[in-house]
C-alpha cells in the first residue's frame, strides 16, 4: 500500500449525516489515533485510553448528547477497512454496539490494518495529509483549527512556522558552536517525534 491509497481509504470513511454536515465522532477518533501514531504508539489502541478524550471532545464539538454514543466510532471504524477489533466473542455476537462500560471492562482494543499503520508510522507528511483530508471533508469549517489543536496537538505543532528550543546541559557547547544537539532516543530507548523534528530546523 502506498500513501495515495492510504489517503483514499480515509477519504472513504462513512460518517453519519448530521444536518448539512456529518457527526464528528469518527473524525475525532481518527485525529486522536493519528496523534498517537506520531508518538510511535504501538499498534494497539484501547477504548479505555481513548474514551476520556473522545468524551470531552464530543461534548465540545458535537451536538447535545453526542458523547453518549462515543462507543459507536470505536466499534464502527472496523467497517471502513481501517482497523480490526480485538474483543471477546460475547461482544462480537451482540446485536447492538457494546456499551462504553462493556468495551472498557473487556479491555477492547483496535489494531490498524498493518499496511496502513506501517505507511503512517514515521511519515509525518502523510499523517498530516490524512488529518487534513478527514477534517476538510467531515468537520464543520468553523471547528477545523481548534479541533486539530485539541485532538492532535502534535499535528498542530507540525504546521506552525516557528520553533522553541529549550537547551539544557549542552548549551555551552551548542551556542558558540552554532549547532543544536538532540538524542536519537528517550531515556526508555523509545523514539520521540520531537527529536525527529530537530532535523527539520534550518
Amino acid at each position: 500500500m502506498n500513501s495515495a491509497q492510504v489517503i483514499e481509504i480515509f477519504k472513504g470513511i462513512k460518517c453519519a449525516p448530521l444536518g448539512v454536515g456529518f457527526a464528528p465522532h469518527k473524525p475525532i477518533l481518527i485525529l486522536l489515533i493519528l496523534n498517537r501514531i506520531l508518538s510511535f504508539h504501538e499498534n494497539k489502541f484501547t477504548f479505555a485510553e481513548l474514551e476520556p478524550e473522545l468524551k470531552k471532545l464530543l461534548e465540545k464539538y458535537g451536538v447535545a448528547n453526542s458523547s453518549n454514543t462515543r462507543n459507536e466510532p470505536f466499534w464502527r471504524l472496523k467497517n471502513d477497512g481501517i482497523w480490526d477489533l480485538e474483543v471477546p466473542l460475547d461482544l462480537i455476537n451482540l446485536v447492538d454496539t457494546p456499551s462504553c462500560k462493556q468495551l472498557i471492562q473487556s479491555n477492547a482494543f483496535g489494531v490498524i490494518k498493518e499496511d496502513i499503520y506501517n505507511e503512517l508510522l514515521g511519515n509525518i507528511s502523510l499523517v498530516d495529509e490524512v488529518a487534513k483530508v478527514v477534517i476538510n471533508k467531515f468537520v464543520d469549517p468553523k471547528h477545523h483549527v481548534a479541533l486539530l489543536a485539541e485532538a492532535s496537538p502534535l499535528l498542530k505543532q507540525i504546521n506552525r512556522n516557528y520553533w522553541w528550543v529549550s537547551q539544557n546541559q549542552t548549551y555551552k557547547q551548542e551556542v558558540p558552536g552554532n549547532f543544536m544537539w538532540s538524542p536519537k532516543t528517550n531515556r526508555n530507548g523509545g523514539k520521540s517525534v520531537f527529536y525527529d523534528y530537530i532535523v527539520e530546523i534550518n
